[in-house]
């Protein structure tokens, strides 16, 4: 699956609904506290994607707190997108499921990170350049 396909699977709405997240510190705040607290309560669920998930939590959360400014607004809107789409309950495959209830999110979680993997990566290196210089 590429982008461009999960693009379109995503639909508009939630596209236009990331963006005009992603450009409100705010509820991009709410945002990444609600999917925080759905991931931590669904880590084994998430499998392999757990890394990839949580690397955009913690960049949006970064971003929406004015810490981190080094990324492109496509990576603010796919990422928030892809938190839009995890946080809903009822995606195209309903998380109340109990087998594969949450595959659908592992699979839109993976494709966006491979899309901006470069800028995850330098996320990571700016939090851990950060958080040595705090210690």
């Amino acid at each position: 699956m590429s982008i461009m396909d999960l693009k379109a699977g995503l639909g508009g709405a939630v596209m236009k609904k990331a963006a005009l997240i992603a450009g409100d510190d705010g509820k991009l705040g709410v945002l990444v506290s609600t999917a925080s607290k759905k991931a931590l309560s669904n880590k084994g669920a998430l499998g392999g994607v757990w890394r990839d998930l949580t690397a955009f939590i913690r960049l949006l959360g970064a971003w929406s707190r004015g810490e981190y400014r080094e990324v492109s607004w496509r990576a603010l809107v796919l990422g928030s997108a892809g938190l839009v789409y995890f946080v809903n309950p009822f995606d195209l495959v309903p998380d109340f499921l109990p087998i594969g209830g949450f595959i659908d999110d592992a699979v839109v979680i993976g494709v966006l990170a491979d899309s901006v993997k470069g800028e995850i990566e330098r996320f990571k290196a700016w939090e851990s350049l950060r958080d040595r210089r705090d210690a």
